[in-house]
């Protein structure tokens, strides 16, 4: 008979979960859009969600479309996580911090992140599998925490989260660029300048699928590159936190000097600069809408307000601005 880890069925045993909502004061809005503020899940996987037939208002099946307003109850079937078709594996981890929500690892050069054709074992989810007792199950699938990658042989510190909270509030964070990533590496030779820019479209090699490349048409990348020491035959490289970031900065600052200077289509296309930068950034988003209000224009600032809600869904600030931009456009 097959012995099954204990770590693994446990989690996969789970049964489905309900929640129970009422719709509070101000929180009228399209079902999908309030369960993913609510739950704190995506609203792709609420509409999943609501498509499976989990979810009801005020006891009756709803629809994707529906809207919900104040006082409506709403329960939501949360189905057990998907098992994860891996085993877990006695791997060492460096574990340099550890909490009740996330730990923090040193991966080592050569260790591959996901099971990947080639790589069924010995990766880092094969470790944590063992290492962490209850996993998280963001998306309807067992994850154990993964919310950023290390190409195989790079080595660095990792973020792990291990329940769905933490899942979701260090995904929150580091897609707002709240978390700092510094990437260091050695190369022979020296630059001729320093810092220096790369910006360049990157994506799949056409000659080797596994790897990525510069090739025409990719996406943009932007890397900026400081010299920390440079030796006899070779530097110590850090890739430079000024970048895009900073770059949206700029525009989202100018962009409010030239609201206070009157020079409206000026200030709006710098908010606008930085926002195709930053699409998420809660302050550029804000500050475009305030910008859009302010000149009666409320369908645009009404727009903004609703990609507030749905990319910080654990943020008032949308919800409330949302609020009063519809009573502008009752009166």
């Amino acid at each position: 008979m097959d012995s099954v880890d204990p770590r693994r069925t446990a989690t996969a045993a789970k049964s489905a979960e309900t929640r129970r909502l009422v719709v509070e004061d101000g929180a009228a809005d399209r079902l999908d859009r309030y369960l993913a503020r609510r739950l704190g899940f995506s609203r792709s996987r609420c509409a999943d969600l609501i498509l499976a037939q989990r979810v009801r208002v005020d006891s009756d099946l709803a629809k994707k479309s529906v809207s919900v307003s104040e006082g409506q109850v709403i329960e939501v079937e949360i189905p057990p996580p998907e098992p994860l078709d891996a085993e877990p594996e006695d791997i060492p981890l460096d574990v340099v911090f550890e909490d009740e929500a996330f730990l923090v690892l040193n991966k080592a050069a050569g260790l591959v992140v996901h099971p990947a054709p080639g790589h069924r074992s010995g990766t880092l989810v094969n470790a944590l599998l063992h290492h962490v007792q209850d996993l998280s199950g963001i998306g309807g699938k067992l994850r154990p925490g993964i919310v950023h990658r290390l190409d195989r042989y790079t080595s660095g510190l990792m973020l792990v989260a291990k329940g769905d909270d933490a899942h979701v509030a260090l995904s929150d964070s580091i897609r707002k660029r709240e978390v700092r990533r510094i990437y260091r590496a050695v190369s022979w030779g020296h630059l001729p300048e320093t810092p220096v820019t790369v910006d360049a479209p990157v994506g799949r090699d056409p000659k080797d699928r596994m790897k990525m490349a510069v090739v025409e048409g990719g996406r943009r990348a932007v890397t900026r590159l400081r010299v920390r020491e440079s030796w006899e035959a070779a530097e110590y490289l850090e890739k430079a936190a000024r970048g895009l970031p900073q770059r949206a900065r700029i525009h989202y600052n100018l962009g409010l000097l030239l609201q206070l200077l009157g020079r409206d289509s000026e200030a709006e296309k710098e908010l606008l600069a930085a926002l195709r930068i930053e699409p998420d950034n809660i302050d550029f988003l804000y500050a475009a809408a305030d910008h859009y209000l302010k000149r009666g224009r409320l369908g645009e600032a009404k727009r903004m307000a609703e990609t507030m809600i749905e990319k910080h869904p654990s943020n008032r600030l949308g919800q409330d601005l949302l609020g009063f931009i519809n009573n502008r456009i009752q009166e």
